[in-house]
C-alpha cells in the first residue's frame, strides 16, 4: 500500500474520531473510501474521501451522495489524484461542482526550530477548555458556535483517538489544533486562529510545540490536508505536499468553493 492509500485509510478513522459525538453522525468506511456525515449544515462537516479501486469509489460515491441527499446534507468530496478524471463525469453527474485542490501534506522530519510566541500550550481536558476549542472552531472557520458544539464538542473531551490543544496567553485562549494518534502517526485537523489573530505566531507556536511532544511520545510521522490559509504555515514547519486531492462540493461550505 502506498503512502496516499495508507494515509487516506487513517483519515476514514479519523472522520470516525472527530465526529462520532455528533448525535446525527453517520460513518461508512469501505477499502479506501470513507463517508463521515455530521448531520450539519454545511458541507465541511459532511465529507466522503475516496481512493482506491476505480469500481470501488464509485459506487461508494453514489451511495453516499443518496445517503446525503435522504438526510438533506451539503457534502464536500475529496478525490485522491489517481482517481480524480475517472470520477469528475461522476462528481457532475451527482451535482457536486469542481471547489480546487486540497494538498496532503506530511511531515517526517520538522524544521529547524525558529523562536516562536510565548504562550501556554495544554491539551484540553475539561469542559471549559473544550468550549474555548470550540469557538476558535468555529471563528475561524466561520461556522454558527452551537453547530461546531454538536459536531465537535465531544471529541475534544475524548479519551483516546483525539486530542485537542489550546494556545493561551493570560488565560484567553487563541488558537487551537485537533490531533488523531494512531501508534507512530498522527493526523493534524481542524488548525484554528481566528483572522484578528492570524499573522501573530499563534498557529506556529501551537502547533510546532504540540508536534515537539507528540515527537517526543514516540510519533514519528504527521499528515494534514492544507487549506490555502494554513498552507505557508505547514510549508515552514517542515510538511511536505505528497498529493494533490481534487475537491468537489454541493451545498454550502465556507472553505471550498466551486
Amino acid at each position: 500500500m502506498d503512502e496516499i492509500a495508507e494515509l487516506h485509510r487513517r483519515s476514514a478513522r479519523a472522520l470516525v474520531a472527530l465526529m462520532n459525538g455528533a448525535p446525527d453522525a453517520e460513518f461508512h468506511i469501505r477499502a479506501g473510501c470513507a463517508m463521515g456525515l455530521s448531520g450539519e449544515d454545511t458541507a465541511d462537516l459532511n465529507m466522503i474521501l475516496l481512493e482506491g479501486a476505480e469500481t470501488t469509489a464509485r459506487e461508494f460515491l453514489a451511495a453516499s451522495m443518496d445517503t446525503a441527499a435522504r438526510k438533506r446534507l451539503p457534502v464536500l468530496v475529496q478525490i485522491a489524484p489517481a482517481l480524480a478524471e475517472a470520477l469528475a463525469s461522476d462528481a457532475a453527474a451527482h451535482g457536486l461542482t469542481q471547489a480546487g485542490a486540497l494538498p496532503l501534506m506530511v511531515q517526517r522530519v520538522p524544521a529547524d526550530a525558529l523562536p516562536s510566541k510565548p504562550c501556554e500550550i495544554t491539551e484540553v481536558r475539561d469542559p471549559q477548555a473544550a468550549a474555548a476549542a470550540v469557538a476558535l472552531v468555529s471563528a475561524a472557520f466561520s461556522l454558527p458556535p452551537e453547530m461546531v458544539a454538536r459536531a465537535l464538542g465531544s471529541s475534544a473531551l475524548a479519551e483516546t483517538g483525539c486530542r485537542f490543544y489550546l494556545a493561551s496567553n493570560d488565560g484567553v485562549a487563541a488558537s487551537s489544533v485537533a490531533v488523531t494518534r494512531e501508534g507512530k502517526v498522527a493526523g493534524v485537523w481542524c488548525m484554528a486562529t481566528p483572522s484578528e489573530r492570524q499573522g501573530q505566531g499563534w498557529g506556529r507556536a501551537l502547533l510546532s510545540r504540540a508536534i515537539d511532544r507528540l515527537r517526543d511520545d514516540g510519533v514519528e510521522r504527521f499528515y494534514l490536508f492544507a487549506t490555502a490559509a494554513g498552507f505557508p504555515l505547514y510549508r515552514s514547519l517542515g510538511f511536505e505536499t505528497i498529493a494533490e486531492e481534487v475537491i468537489w462540493v454541493k451545498g454550502h461550505s465556507t472553505q471550498a468553493h466551486g
